[in-house]
């Protein structure tokens, strides 16, 4: 009889433990957040493609950001709890406008595109400054809540010595060698101002 009463109540034990986690698992049901991410980019300059949160420069990533460039990243987020939905969405506007500098011979940037020599090329020289202003804004719902100007001048040049410019063929190579790509930039001097708008 004991033996059967033990039995009973481990049953009605091991039945409650179920019912709180079944119950907890309902509420965890019951409450979540679904955020969707969607970045538009456009005005960007010539050769410039934006893409999983980076910047490419006729395919390669040279590790250099454009100057010209508008770009609109959307988060759009949906909580639901208890049966009820709450919609926010948030909204990051970037403008940039600039421009670049460089003291290698032959190169030139027309405020469009590079050239060489007065050729159109599809590269950047191994060292230029690069200029720029970026208007920032950030909307919630319609609203705006923040917007600050960011001025940027950044000195680059190439990030590995391996790499040489033909002034023949007017491309990259590296080691001597032809390759279907770019060489990487690193920055060697940056002074960047920021300043915050009022929004009122």
């Amino acid at each position: 009889m004991r033996t059967n009463i033990l039995v009973i109540l481990l049953l009605a034990i091991g039945c409650m433990g179920l019912s709180a986690q079944n119950a907890d698992n309902l509420l965890s049901a019951k409450e979540k957040t679904i955020t969707l991410r969607m970045t538009e980019s456009s005005k960007v300059e010539e050769g410039w493609v934006h893409g999983n949160n980076a910047w490419y420069y006729y395919g390669s990533r040279i590790m250099v950001t454009p100057v010209s460039y508008s770009i609109i990243e959307t988060i759009d987020s949906t909580h639901i709890s208890g049966g009820k939905e709450i919609n926010t969405v948030m909204e990051v506007h970037e403008e940039s406008s600039g421009s670049y500098q460089t003291s290698e011979e032959g190169w030139s940037w027309t405020g469009k595109r590079w050239t060489f020599e007065g050729d159109t090329v599809h590269a950047y020289p191994s060292s230029f400054i690069r200029k720029a202003k970026v208007e920032k804004k950030t909307v919630k719902n319609e609203e705006v809540i923040a917007a600050a100007i960011d001025e940027s001048e950044e000195q680059y040049q190439v990030e590995d010595q391996n790499w040489s410019w033909d002034t023949r063929k007017k491309i990259w190579r590296y080691n001597n060698e032809d390759v279907d790509k770019l060489p990487e930039y690193k920055v060697v001097r940056s002074k960047v101002t920021s300043r915050s708008l009022n929004i009122n």
